[in-house]
């Protein structure tokens, strides 16, 4: 027979200050019990029957920190982890405890588009799909319609003052077969079960009505307070200024530093740049709405009151019913994977489109990387320019003397300006821009399709290219002339900057990039591209390619400029070819020899 353990952590479980340490999870892994209980309508059930306590939950299910939906939730409701919906009923036996002290925290984190910005909230990759396919409110709509601009910093902080938690607790043994109400008191044996009714239903062999009735997991605490996000942006004109700002910026925390940028601005350049500040709070009653850096550090010394007289409801742990002692020996299947590559992929195209924008607005603050054709190295050239011309003449004037008009030549200088646009990089954007914008649509209707149904579904990957296919094409700030940019930044700023932030936040986030990935779009920067209706038409094109000896080594540039990629390479999983203009010929004409190529 199995007697309690007597370690601390067995012993008294309440009270443990660790998010849903405190619910079934940990309890039902961590200590041995007594006997399980077996409820009445299953005590005659046969012996081999998995009732058994000593059945452990696979390794897929764990408890999740998600944050509450705007309609609300109470401890015990079933989730449904597919839809990111609560399931409004009870099909777990426990009693409520508290953790009632107060947890303050302060995080400063960079962004780079609305998926960062919608991590960074806290929000799963299914309320960020949801927002995306319907309409919604609250922070969901905040997070979505904020532009985040790669052409800027762009910060998040967040800062929350929890007033403890309430949790699920194991109900105690002795109050399983008594009428009177059981208690968290004193409970040192006792586990968390599903109600008999909901039991019989996880024995069946199709899973639909469990599903339907209880969802993935239940809400295992509940955690109140207030919450303060504010989005912090700066204009920044150069990657040096961004790299600048960011080190000024990241990680701050409550410092000095951190308050007086917010009161005074940062240094960007020869000029001091105020901070544009976007709000979002949970939590309050009565209180007056941030609109600048002075009242957002004003609410933030006043944030622990706010969360003590008027809490919300921000935070909640679900935790799997695999995890409970008398959960049968099945898995519930829940891949998020799919709603993550939405969500990501939906993030990077909405801050393309937005940044495309921007560039088109403002042509002439850009520089975009083009190949030179004769020695196919890679140089910066504006976008737009402006030209002054002076025109000087000799025009006639009169001059009265004595009632007398006489005619007296006078020179006359006049300036006029012109803007020249580079038609073949604007042309360019237009065309990145109106795919994106057609992604950004088979996203949204994907996004709807997929939370109207409890199934969950399968993206098409194939059908959807990686942002930085087109962030590669894109222009840089043009940068003082101080700070000249050059086409390595491009790689920086598009690709490598947002790429590695990615695999610091997930590893498994379909927008982290290797090394190795990081070159090959390098290779990319400044060329062509073609794209053919199937990979097997582009793989013939590229054999062609091959067998005319046209895929030699970059060029050399020396001082000349940045070197340019190799003649030709193809983009994986999509059929663009991306080859250097010097070898134009060859890739649109079958019948072109290598000598009309000056590759």
């Amino acid at each position: 027979m199995h007697t309690p353990s007597t370690s601390p952590a067995c012993r008294r479980p309440v009270g443990f200050a660790g998010l849903v340490l405190l619910s079934a999870a940990l309890w039902l892994v961590g200590c041995e019990r007594p006997p399980p209980y077996v409820p009445p309508d299953a005590r005659n059930q046969p012996s081999g029957d998995p009732l058994s306590a000593s059945y452990r939950a696979p390794p897929q299910a764990s408890t999740e920190i998600l944050e509450v939906p705007e309609t609300g939730i109470n401890l015990g409701w079933g989730w449904n982890s597919v839809s990111g919906e609560p399931v409004p009923s009870v099909c777990v036996e426990f009693v409520e405890a508290s953790e009632p002290a107060q947890t303050r925290m302060m995080t400063m984190s960079e962004v780079s588009d609305n998926h960062d910005l919608m991590q960074s909230m806290g929000m799963s990759a299914e309320a960020s799909v949801k927002a995306i396919g319907v309409e919604v409110n609250g922070k969901a709509k905040f997070a979505r319609d904020m532009h985040v601009s790669r052409f800027a910093s762009n910060f998040v902080m967040n800062a929350s003052v929890e007033n403890g938690v309430r949790y699920a607790a194991p109900v105690p043994e002795r109050a399983r077969d008594t009428a009177a109400p059981p208690s968290s008191e004193g409970v040192a044996t006792g586990e968390i079960r599903l109600t008999p009714a909901a039991l019989a239903l996880a024995r069946q062999p199709d899973p639909g009505e469990f599903l339907h009735r209880c969802g993935h997991g239940f809400v295992s605490a509940v955690y109140s307070g207030a919450k303060l996000t504010a989005v912090i942006t700066v204009d920044t004109n150069s990657r040096q200024e961004h790299q600048k700002v960011s080190a000024e910026l990241s990680g701050s925390g409550w410092g000095a530093k951190f308050k007086g940028a917010m009161q005074t601005g940062v240094k960007v350049g020869n000029s001091t740049q105020s901070l544009n500040v976007s709000v979002f709070q949970v939590g309050g009653r009565g209180d007056s709405i941030p609109l600048t850096t002075t009242d957002v550090m004003a609410k933030l010394e006043t944030l622990s009151a706010t969360a003590f007289d008027a809490p919300k409801d921000f935070h909640m742990a679900v935790a799997p019913y695999e995890s409970l002692a008398n959960w049968p020996p099945k898995t519930l299947e829940v891949d998020a994977n799919e709603y993550l590559q939405v969500a990501s992929l939906w993030g990077a195209y909405n801050a393309l489109y937005g940044d495309v924008q921007q560039v088109l607005d403002a042509p002439d603050k850009f520089v975009g990387a083009k190949p030179d054709t004769a020695s196919g190295c890679l140089s910066l050239v504006p976008l737009a320019s402006s030209v002054t011309r002076t025109l000087t003449y000799t025009r006639l004037s009169t001059l009265t003397v004595l009632g007398h008009n006489l005619p007296i030549p006078v020179l006359t200088t006049t300036s006029t300006t012109t803007v020249s646009i580079d038609a073949e990089q604007i042309a360019r954007l237009e065309r990145v821009q109106d795919d994106v914008q057609d992604a950004l649509s088979r996203l949204r209707n994907f996004a709807q399709s997929c939370t109207a149904n409890d199934q969950g579904c399968e993206f098409p990957e194939a059908a959807f290219r990686s942002p930085y296919a087109y962030r590669v094409q894109l222009p840089i700030e043009a940068g003082s002339a101080e700070q000249q940019a050059s086409p390595e930044d491009i790689l920086q700023t598009q690709v490598a900057g947002p790429a590695k932030r990615r695999c610091l936040q997930d590893p498994d986030d379909p927008g982290c990039q290797s090394n190795a990935q990081i070159a090959d779009w390098r290779a990319k920067l400044g060329m062509q591209l073609v794209k053919y209706a199937t990979l097997e038409e582009r793989d013939a094109v590229a054999e062609r390619l091959q067998v005319m000896g046209l895929s030699g080594e970059p060029a050399t540039c020396g001082s000349q400029g940045s070197q340019a990629g190799p003649a030709f390479s193809i983009e994986p999983g999509n059929p663009t070819l991306w080859f250097h203009p010097r070898i134009a010929e060859c890739v649109v004409n079958p019948a072109a020899a290598p000598a009309a190529c000056s590759g």
